[in-house]
C-alpha cells in the first residue's frame, strides 16, 4: 500500500469519533440521549413489576436508618422491619437485626426526605434514583473530562443503572467518590479524602484505599495521605464512640455469619447471579432439611453479634472464607506494589484478582462488586496512557 493511502488512514482514524475527544455538540448529544434510555428504562422498570414488587432491600433498609438516624436514634444494632413480596394486604415482612452499610450511606441521602415517601415498596425509592441520577450524571461528566470517554458512555446509557434494581440504587455514591478519588491518583491528599469517603459509603472500597495507602508508603506523600484521611476517619469515630460494640458488630461481623442462598431461593430467580459463589453450592448440595432460627447469635468474638435470621439449617462457611480472602487480598496488594507496580497485567489484574475471590466466597456471589475494581482498572488505564504522553512530550 502506497505511504499516501497509509496517512488517509490514520487520518480517518484520527478523526474517528471511536479514537478523537468528543465535541461540544457531541457530548450535549451523548448526555441528553443517556437521560432518555434512562427514563425509557425507569417506565420499563415499573411496567414490568407493575409498582407492585420491593427489588430494593438495600434502599429499604437505608430509608429506615435515615428514619433513625434523625430521630436521635444509633442506626446501628436497631432492627429492621424490611418489606419483601407484594405491597398491601399481600405483604410480609423479615427482619434483620443489623445495619450492615458505612455511615456516609445514610448520611449522604438525608435530602431525600424532602421526597415524600414512605416503606412500601416503591414509594421511596424515586426519591433515591432522582438523587442517584444527578451522582451519575456527575460521574459521567468528570469521566468524559478525564478523557475516559466510552467507558463513561456505557455507563451513562446502561440499563442497569436505570432501573430501580438492586445494586443501581447503592453504587453511584461510592462510585462519585472512588471516581474523584481515582482522577486525583498524583494528589495524596485529595485522593485519600475521596477514597476515604468512599470507604465510608461502600465498605468494599477499602480495597481501592489499600492500594493507593501502600502506593505512597515509601514516599513523602504518605503525611498528605493521612492529612486526606481525617476528615473521614472523624465521620467514623463519631459512630464508633455512639456504640463501639453495635457499629463494630454491624459494619464488620454482620455479614461474616451470612447463610448462603440455594438455587431454590436465589433473588429474582436468576441463578447465573451466583454461578461463581462457592458457599451456595457448599449449601445446595451439602444441606440438612432441619430449620435452625438464629437470633443475635454470638459472632466471632464475644459480645460481637453475627448474622441474625432464619436460616434453614447447614455449616456456614462464609465466615471462614471472608477472613482467607482478607489475608490473600493484602498480599496481592504488597506484592503488586512490591514486585510488579510497572507491569500492565497487574495493574489490570489485580482488582479482579480480588474480586474473583470476593464473588467466590460470598453467600450470593453477586456480579455488582465488579464496579469497582472496574473503575481502578479504566482510570489506572487511562492514568499510564497520560504518564506515557507526558514522557514522550519531555523528550
Amino acid at each position: 500500500m502506497p505511504i499516501s493511502s497509509h496517512q488517509d488512514v490514520k487520518k480517518r482514524i484520527e478523526k474517528s469519533i471511536l479514537y478523537r475527544d468528543f465535541t461540544k455538540k457531541e457530548k450535549i448529544y451523548l448526555f441528553f440521549s443517556g437521560l432518555g434510555s434512562r427514563a425509557f428504562y425507569l417506565l420499563l422498570t415499573f411496567l414490568i413489576f407493575a409498582n407492585n414488587y420491593d427489588l430494593v432491600d438495600m434502599v429499604e433498609k437505608v430509608a429506615i436508618g435515615i428514619n433513625f438516624f434523625i430521630s436521635g436514634q444509633n442506626p446501628y444494632g436497631q432492627w429492621y422491619f424490611l418489606h419483601a413480596g407484594l405491597s398491601g394486604l399481600n405483604s410480609w415482612w423479615y427482619i434483620d437485626f443489623f445495619y450492615q452499610y458505612p455511615p456516609l450511606s445514610f448520611i449522604a441521602y438525608l435530602p431525600t426526605l424532602i421526597y415524600p415517601n414512605s416503606m412500601y415498596p416503591m414509594d421511596f425509592r424515586p426519591s433515591f434514583f432522582i438523587m442517584n441520577l444527578c451522582i451519575d450524571a456527575y460521574v459521567y461528566y468528570r469521566m468524559v473530562k478525564y478523557g475516559i470517554r466510552w467507558p463513561a458512555v456505557i455507563f451513562w446509557f446502561n440499563p442497569l443503572f436505570g432501573m430501580l434494581l438492586d445494586f443501581s440504587n447503592i453504587i453511584s455514591l461510592p462510585l462519585l467518590f472512588l471516581t474523584l478519588g481515582l482522577i486525583n491518583q498524583d494528589k495524596p491528599k485529595k485522593n485519600a479524602l475521596y477514597l476515604g469517603l468512599a470507604t465510608l459509603s461502600y465498605t468494599y472500597s477499602i480495597i481501592v484505599l489499600a492500594f493507593f495507602f501502600f502506593h505512597y508508603l515509601d514516599k513523602e506523600n504518605i503525611k498528605q495521605f493521612f492529612i486526606g484521611l481525617l476528615f473521614p476517619l472523624g465521620i467514623f469515630a463519631v459512630f464508633l464512640m455512639w456504640g463501639p460494640m453495635t457499629f463494630i458488630s454491624d459494619l464488620f461481623f454482620s455479614q461474616f455469619g451470612h447463610p448462603p442462598y440455594s438455587f431454590e431461593n436465589t433473588p429474582y430467580a436468576i441463578p447465573v447471579l451466583h454461578i461463581a459463589s462457592i458457599p451456595t453450592y457448599f449449601y445446595t448440595f451439602i444441606k440438612p432439611y432441619s430449620p435452625v432460627i438464629y437470633l443475635r447469635s454470638l459472632g466471632l468474638i464475644p459480645w460481637i453479634n453475627g448474622y441474625s435470621g432464619i436460616w434453614w439449617g447447614g455449616p456456614i462457611i462464609t465466615s471462614y472464607l471472608y477472613i482467607g480472602i482478607f489475608v490473600i487480598s493484602l498480599y496481592f496488594i504488597y506484592s503488586y506494589f512490591k514486585y510488579h507496580q510497572k507491569d500492565m497485567f497487574y495493574t489490570i489484574g489485580y482488582p479482579f484478582l480480588i474480586l474473583a475471590l470476593l464473588v467466590i466466597s460470598t453467600p450470593g456471589g453477586y456480579g455488582h462488586y465488579s464496579v469497582i475494581p472496574l473503575a481502578v482498572s479504566i482510570f489506572g488505564w487511562r492514568w499510564k496512557e497520560k504518564r506515557e504522553k507526558n514522557k514522550k512530550e519531555e523528550i
